[in-house]
């Protein structure tokens, strides 16, 4: 057992996080785990790591003492390195990108549990390679958008041609009539037909947005922020700066996070404009949301949305009153073309 010096607390300066071999209760605990851990500072810095952790994302463990937790996510994984340095302070979940040393990018979740030493406190990280649940995941929402675009097919091949074929009939049964109250029974549906006829179109946009697949994802929000404009007054602004559309499942998740917050945001009281900002960089796809209403742009299925695509997404509401609604997600971390690995 190593024997310490007992030194004045000025003589030691300010107080420094525990090292290795200050918390070596904690380091032998973790190597007893199939999960891979580490125990971080209260900077957010890796004091202690075990094999697991080595093999998960391929460092040395002289790569990741003292390094930050940062080192280990795909840049941009998180809104901000903040929930680093609160591991050792409040239990957190966060699933996201993570990033291997030869650069293959994976889903991962981590948990972090805070604990009190006698040395202060200190946080217990543990990360899971989520890819399993991630390729579930990414299978059923396939699923689920293909299933959209098969109804909203069904929409326009069957249903909306039945309305215009009676449409038409109605107007070849007008000419054959000259009773007022006949011709007033008709004028009737033949307003019925066109509502329904406008109310299917707008179900086939909502199921699947034509501009999704045709002009790309700022001009399918253009589409939703005029429909919207349309019903309520709403007025809106759309600023794209995108290189590269998302390709189309995630221009498809993406699209879905926009939708959500802006119907959120048409719902609130006293809305007078929703300002939209789409961006994009060599990482993932930002969207930005500002709204001047009196309810918030956002709510649990909008963060869902975000976190089954590999993102995140902050809901806010600034000093000014005005609402804010940030949102990222990722390359897709499971399309192998985008996973460099070292050769």
């Amino acid at each position: 057992m190593p024997i310490c010096k007992k030194v004045s607390k000025n003589a030691l300066g300010p107080r420094v996080a525990p090292t290795r071999a200050e918390i070596p209760l904690l380091a032998d605990l973790i190597e007893t785990v199939p999960d891979a851990m580490a125990i971080t500072d209260v900077e957010g810095n890796m004091r202690r790591i075990n094999r697991p952790w080595l093999d998960l994302f391929g460092y040395a463990d002289d790569d990741c003492i003292g390094q930050g937790l940062v080192m280990v996510l795909q840049p941009g994984a998180t809104p901000s390195i903040e929930w680093m340095r609160g591991c050792a302070l409040k239990p957190q979940r966060l699933e996201v990108v993570g990033r291997r040393k030869d650069g293959v990018r994976f889903p991962v979740d981590f948990r972090t549990t805070p604990l009190k030493t006698a040395h202060g406190a200190v946080g217990l990280v543990a990360a899971r390679d989520l890819t399993d649940r991630w390729h579930a995941e990414e299978r059923i929402l396939s699923a689920l958008e293909q299933e959209r675009k098969r109804i909203a097919d069904d929409i326009h091949d069957d249903s909306l041609q039945a309305v215009t074929a009676a449409s038409l009939r109605l107007q070849l049964l007008r000419l054959s009539l000259h009773d007022p109250g006949q011709l007033a029974v008709v004028s009737a549906l033949e307003e019925l037909l066109d509502l329904t006829m406008v109310r299917l179109r707008k179900l086939m946009f909502e199921l699947r947005p034509a501009a999704l697949e045709g002009s790309g994802i700022a001009a399918a929000v253009r589409e939703l922020l005029e429909g919207i404009r349309g019903e309520t007054g709403v007025a809106f602004e759309v600023e794209a700066r995108l290189e590269r559309d998302p390709p189309s499942g995630r221009s498809a998740l993406l699209y879905r996070i926009v939708e959500e917050a802006v119907k959120g945001a048409a719902r609130s009281d006293g809305i007078g404009v929703i300002k939209v900002d789409l961006e994009d960089d060599d990482q993932g796809w930002m969207v930005r949301l500002v709204h001047d209403g009196a309810g918030t742009a956002g709510n649990g299925l909008l963060r869902e949305r975000a976190r089954l695509a590999g993102g995140w997404a902050q809901i806010e509401i600034s000093s000014g009153g005005q609402h804010r609604v940030q949102a990222w997600i990722p390359e897709d971390p499971l399309d192998e073309q985008h996973n460099t690995a070292a050769t």
